[in-house]
C-alpha cells in the first residue's frame, strides 16, 4: 500500500516549468472562453433585433409553400422570443416592448432600435433622457458593451491577433453549429455600420431546399470578406485595422455599392459568376424550323379507323384478347380447386378482336351520349335508350367484358416489396407499345411543352394523387410532352409517386420527368417550355448539354439562382432585369406580379410588347421580354390536348383503379389520330364526326339479330301494362284504318222515365 501511495504522489508532482505552462494554458483557455461568453452576451441584442426584423418581414412568396411558410415563422418567432430561456413574463415584455415601438415616429423609432431596448421600461428611459437633450443620454450605451469595448481595445494592443480563418474553425469546433460563429463574426466586424450588418445578414440564403452547410459557407464567407483586409493593406498592423473609424468604413461600403443592387449584385458575381452578358446568346444562330407532319404511312386516303389503329394497332388489339381471355380462364380454374369465384367468368365465351373493337366503339358513344345509368343505354324507351347500343353488344355480354377485360398476366406480376415490383403491371405492354408508336407515326414540331394531364378518379389508389389547389382535385397525374402547334402528344409518363421512378438519384423529381420524357429528341435542337415545378438552373444546363433549348418560369427559391430574383424591388409595370450565367439567361419582369424565367434560348434583351387590361377596361401596351412571350405561346401545347379529351370523354364509373387509365389510354389514341386525320386533310374535320366515323368503322359487321319483344314489358304483373297508354294508344291510332274517333268513349243515353221504372 505505502508503495502504491508513493507511485500515485510522484505521478501527481509536476515540476515547475510543468506548472507554469499548464498555468499559461488555464489562463489562455478561460481567457478566449470569457472572451467568448461576452462576445455572445454581447451580440445577444443584435441577434433578437435580427430575428425580430426576419419574423416581420417574411413573406408568403419567400417559401415553396404554405405549410413551409407556416413552419419558417414558426422557427424564426421561436428564435426571437426564445421560450425556451425567457418565461411568459418575459415574452409578454417583449410583445409590448414591439408594439410600443411600432407606434412610435419613423425617427423615435430609429434613435431606440440602436439602443437595443429589453424591456418597455428602458425604452421609456431612452425616450425620457432624449426629451431632456442631455448628451449623455445620446452617448449612453450598456455598461457591459462599454466594458467589453474597453476590454478589447487593451487586449488588442497587447496580443497578437488571429486569423479570421482560425477563429472560425476554432469557433465551430467548440459550438458544433454555425450560429455562434455567426454572432462572433458580427462581434469582430462592429465598427461596420448597423445598416451595412443588417444587409449582409438578411441576404443570406434563405431557400430551404439549401443544405445547413451551405448556408454556413455563404455566411462565413460574406462575414470573411466584411474582416478580411485588403491586399493593398496587408502592410498595416492588423491591429489599427480591427478599430477602423465608422466614416472609413463607410467610404468602403460606398465603393462596393453598386448601381443597381449594391452588395447584393457583388455577392451574385462571387457565389454564383451571375453578370449581365450576353455574348453567348448573341452567338446563337439556330432557328426553329422543324414543322409538325404526319409519316408517310398515313394518307389523306385512309379511314379514320387507320389513323386510330396505327397508335392503338392491331398488336395492341391482341394482347387485350388474349389476356382477357386467359385472365378469365384463370378465374373458371378456381371454381375446380373450391374457391370462390365470380358470376362474371360463367359460361364465358372467348372474345375476339372485333369484339374488341366493338366494345371500344360502345365507350366511345357513352362518352358522347352520358346518360345517368348502365343500363340506360339499352332501355326500350325512346326517350331514353339508344338504338345503336344493343345492336352492336348485349348488355349482359357488355358487363361481362368489363369485368374481364384484362391487359397483363397478374400471374407474372412481381411481388410489392421485390425488386422489379411495377405499379403499372395491368398496363405495362399497352403504356410501352402506344409510347414506341407515337414516336413512330408523327414528327412534332420545333415547340413542344411538359405539363400534366389529369385523369379524374376518386377510389382507393396507391398512385391516386391528392392537389386541393387544382381543378380536379384527386386522380391520377400523367406528364405529358405534347406539340405546341398541334397539341399532339408525343410521349407520356405515368405518375406513380417519387418511389416509382427509376432514375439517376442525383436528379430531383423534375430533372427526370423531363428528362425522360425528351429522351427520344435530344440533339434534336427543339425548344421545350415546362412550369416553375421542374425548372431549376441544372435541369437547363442538362437540357442543354443535350441538344435542346429550354424555357420555363421558376420558382426564385430555387437553388444556384441570382439574388435578383428573389430581391424584392420596386419595379414598374413592364419593366424588367435580368443576369446570364454562361448558357442560361435568369429574368425578372414585373406583370400585375413580378414574373421570374430561365431560358437558353432566347436573348435577354430582346424585348417584344404585349396588351394589358386597365382596371376601367382601356387596353395598354407595355413592353415584355421576348422570352415570356414566347413562353406563354409554347406552353400550352398539353391543354390543347386536354380540351380534346375532355370534350367527348370516355369516363364511365368503374371499381378498378385500372380501368380509368385505360379509358385514357383509348381516349390519346383517339384524340391523337384526330390530330393527324386533320394535318392530311387541312383542318375540315371536327372531333365529334371523327368519332361518329370512328364508332361506325369500329363495329362494322358487329350488327346482331333483331331483337324481340321490348325488354321493359311487365308481362308477369297481371292488370299492369308494360307500355305507358300515352305510347299505346298513339302506336295504335297511327295504324292503316283505324277510325278517327276510336279512342272516344261513347256517351251513356241519358235516363227516361221509362227506364227508371223498369
Amino acid at each position: 500500500m505505502e508503495t502504491e501511495s508513493k507511485k500515485a504522489v510522484a505521478q501527481n508532482l509536476q515540476t515547475p516549468e510543468e506548472m507554469d505552462g499548464l498555468l499559461i494554458m488555464k489562463v489562455e483557455e478561460e481567457d478566449f472562453t470569457w472572451r467568448q461568453d461576452t462576445c455572445l452576451q454581447r451580440s445577444d441584442p443584435l441577434r433578437q433585433e435580427l430575428c425580430r426584423q426576419l419574423f416581420r418581414q417574411f413573406c408568403y412568396q419567400d417559401s415553396p409553400g404554405p405549410r413551409e411558410a407556416l413552419s419558417r415563422l414558426q422557427e424564426l418567432c421561436r428564435q426571437w422570443l426564445q421560450p425556451e430561456t425567457h418565461s411568459k413574463e418575459q415574452i409578454l415584455e417583449l410583445l409590448v416592448l414591439e408594439q410600443f415601438l411600432a407606434i412610435l415616429p419613423g425617427e423615435l423609432q430609429s434613435w431606440i432600435r440602436e439602443h437595443y431596448p429589453e424591456s418597455g421600461e428602458e425604452a421609456v428611459t431612452i425616450l425620457e433622457d432624449l426629451e431632456r437633450g442631455t448628451e449623455e443620454a445620446l452617448l449612453q450605451a450598456p455598461a457591459h458593451e462599454h466594458g467589453q469595448e474597453i476590454l478589447r481595445r487593451k487586449v488588442a494592443s497587447q496580443e497578437p491577433a488571429l486569423s479570421v480563418q482560425f477563429q472560425s474553425v476554432e469557433t465551430k469546433n467548440l459550438y458544433g453549429s454555425s450560429e455562434p460563429q455567426l454572432l462572433l463574426d458580427c462581434e469582430m466586424a462592429y465598427f461596420k455600420k448597423d445598416e451595412e450588418i443588417l444587409d449582409h445578414l438578411f441576404s443570406l440564403p434563405d431557400n430551404e431546399e439549401d443544405s445547413e452547410e451551405e448556408c454556413d459557407e455563404d455566411a462565413s464567407q460574406e462575414l470573411t470578406r466584411l474582416v478580411v483586409p485588403t491586399a493593398h493593406s496587408e502592410g498595416r498592423n492588423r491591429n489599427t485595422d480591427m478599430v477602423v473609424e465608422n466614416e472609413e468604413a463607410a467610404d468602403v461600403a460606398e465603393e462596393r455599392v453598386e448601381a443597381e443592387g449594391g452588395a447584393h449584385d457583388e455577392r451574385e458575381g462571387n457565389e454564383g459568376e451571375w453578370c449581365e452578358d450576353v455574348s453567348y446568346f448573341d452567338s446563337l444562330t439556330t432557328s426553329l424550323q422543324h414543322h409538325a407532319k404526319v409519316y408517310p404511312d398515313l394518307t389523306n386516303t385512309d379511314t379514320e379507323v387507320d389513323y386510330f389503329l396505327s397508335l392503338f394497332t392491331e398488336e395492341i388489339l391482341e394482347t387485350i384478347k388474349d389476356q382477357t381471355n386467359l385472365y378469365a380462364t384463370q378465374e373458371r380454374t378456381r371454381r375446380y380447386r373450391g374457391q370462390e369465384i365470380r358470376k362474371s367468368t360463367e359460361n364465358w365465351q372467348p372474345t375476339s378482336v372485333e369484339e374488341i373493337k366493338a366494345f371500344i366503339a360502345v365507350h366511345i358513344l357513352m362518352g358522347i351520349h352520358v346518360l345517368p345509368e348502365l343500363r340506360h343505354y339499352w332501355s326500350s324507351d325512346p326517350l331514353l335508350g339508344l338504338s345503336s347500343v344493343p345492336d352492336f353488344m348485349t348488355k349482359a355480354r357488355f358487363k361481362k367484358l368489363t369485368e374481364n377485360i384484362h391487359c397483363n398476366d397478374n400471374s407474372k406480376a412481381v411481388p410489392k416489396g421485390e425488386p422489379g415490383y411495377d405499379r403499372l403491371h395491368k398496363l405495362r405492354p399497352i403504356i410501352n407499345a402506344l409510347n414506341s408508336r407515337l414516336k413512330e407515326v408523327y414528327m412534332p414540331s420545333s415547340v413542344m411543352a411538359i405539363d400534366e394531364s389529369m385523369v379524374p378518379f376518386k377510389c382507393r389508389s396507391s398512385i391516386k394523387q391528392y392537389m386541393p389547389i387544382k381543378p380536379i382535385k384527386r386522380g391520377y397525374k400523367v406528364w405529358c410532352l405534347a406539340d405546341s402547334q398541334t397539341g399532339f402528344v408525343s410521349q407520356f409518363d405515368i405518375y406513380c409517386g417519387k418511389k416509382g421512378i427509376d432514375s439517376d438519384s442525383s436528379l430531383s423529381l423534375g430533372e427526370s420527368v423531363v428528362l425522360g420524357l425528351c429522351h427520344s429528341w435530344y440533339h434534336s435542337h427543339r425548344l421545350i417550355a415546362f412550369s416553375n415545378y421542374f425548372t431549376s438552373y441544372h435541369l437547363m444546363k442538362s437540357m442543354n448539354e443535350r441538344g435542346l433549348y429550354a424555357v420555363g418560369t421558376v420558382r426564385a427559391t430555387r437553388k444556384g439562382l441570382p439574388d435578383m430574383l428573389r430581391r424584392k424591388d420596386n419595379l414598374q409595370h413592364g419593366e424588367f432585369r435580368f443576369r446570364t450565367k454562361g448558357c442560361v439567361s435568369a429574368i425578372k419582369w414585373q406583370d400585375n406580379k413580378p414574373v421570374t424565367i430561365l431560358s437558353t434560348f432566347h436573348n435577354p434583351k430582346d424585348i417584344t410588347i404585349v396588351k394589358r387590361k386597365n382596371k376601367d377596361g382601356s387596353t395598354t401596351v407595355i413592353p415584355c421580354p421576348k422570352a415570356v412571350a414566347e413562353y406563354n405561346a409554347i406552353m400550352g401545347g398539353v391543354d390543347h390536348f386536354n380540351q380534346r379529351r375532355e370534350r367527348c370523354a370516355i369516363g364511365r364509373r368503374s371499381l378498378k383503379w385500372w380501368h380509368r387509365l385505360l379509358y385514357f389510354l383509348i381516349d390519346l389514341g383517339i384524340v391523337n389520330s384526330f390530330i393527324m386525320w386533320n394535318c392530311n386533310h387541312g383542318g375540315k374535320c371536327d372531333q365529334l364526326s371523327f368519332r361518329l366515323a370512328l364508332i361506325r368503322q369500329l363495329t362494322v359487321g358487329q350488327k346482331r339479330k333483331k331483337r324481340g319483344r321490348p325488354s321493359f314489358l311487365a308481362r308477369n304483373k297481371p292488370g299492369v301494362s308494360g307500355v305507358p297508354d300515352d305510347v299505346r294508344i298513339q302506336q295504335y291510332a297511327a295504324q292503316e284504318g283505324a277510325p278517327e274517333n276510336a279512342f272516344k268513349f261513347p256517351r251513356r243515353p241519358p235516363v227516361t222515365p221509362e227506364m227508371a221504372h223498369r
